[in-house]
């Protein structure tokens, strides 16, 4: 019976932490994820930056012609490199995959999501819905076809890539219902109404909050 519960309290997860851990928590870590993804960020745009400087010189070509041109391929580039920074710094996680919260891991884990946070804001973001951003998912472990079109709002979505897996429903259709709102209901800042909703005289929807397809918001 001792020894079970030596065993058992050897593999309990707590917040407890070491010095070392303490200090790295409190003054390396932050400055790795804010020093760090921006580095890289610059090292990855030096290449078409100094492309872009280039033509304007020899092309005798407008400077703010080629800013699109800079700003898309620099972005590509800029993807690619968070493709690579994930595979090399966090790996594949595994469903049910549990890591204690002050290990190497979840550090590192941290620093490549201040990166991807990054280059989301940079240019992946403004793909969104495009095969560009379906490719982007599917290179960090989504499970998605190429031919679907994926659309993430926040991507936060996307702090676990390989945990994502968007299938085809309804034959690919896009189903459209109206959602009714009688007079006296309310909706709050920001709430979600799928298409269906009905909220009765009285009811309220609260902000932040979700209202399922064709479910009725009652008044209290």
């Amino acid at each position: 019976m001792a020894a079970a519960m030596k065993k058992n309290d050897a593999h309990k997860v707590t917040l407890e932490r070491t010095l070392f851990q303490t200090l790295w928590a409190t003054f390396a870590q932050p400055l790795l994820q804010t020093v760090l993804p921006h580095f890289l960020l610059g090292l990855v745009i030096y290449a078409p930056l100094n492309w872009t400087l280039y033509l304007k010189d020899a092309q005798k070509l407008p400077l703010h012609w080629l800013f699109p041109l800079f700003w898309v391929s620099s972005g590509c580039l800029a993807g690619l490199a968070c493709v690579v920074a994930k595979w090399l710094l966090v790996g594949k996680k595994k469903e049910g995959e549990a890591v204690h919260i002050w290990s190497i891991g979840v550090f590192l884990d941290t620093t490549w999501q201040a990166f991807r946070t990054l280059v989301g804001s940079y240019f992946m973001e403004m793909t969104s819905g495009s095969i560009f951003f379906v490719l982007w998912m599917k290179l960090m472990g989504s499970e998605i076809e190429l031919d679907q079109g994926a659309y993430v709002d926040s991507m936060g979505a996307l702090l676990n890539p390989e945990m994502v897996e968007i299938e085809r429903g309804d034959e690919g259709k896009v189903k459209f219902g109206k959602i009714s709102i009688e007079e006296g209901g309310f909706v709050g800042s920001r709430a979600i109404a799928m298409p269906g909703v009905r909220v009765e005289s009285g009811g309220c929807l609260s902000a932040l909050s979700l209202a399922m397809k064709e479910e009725i918001v009652r008044s209290k």
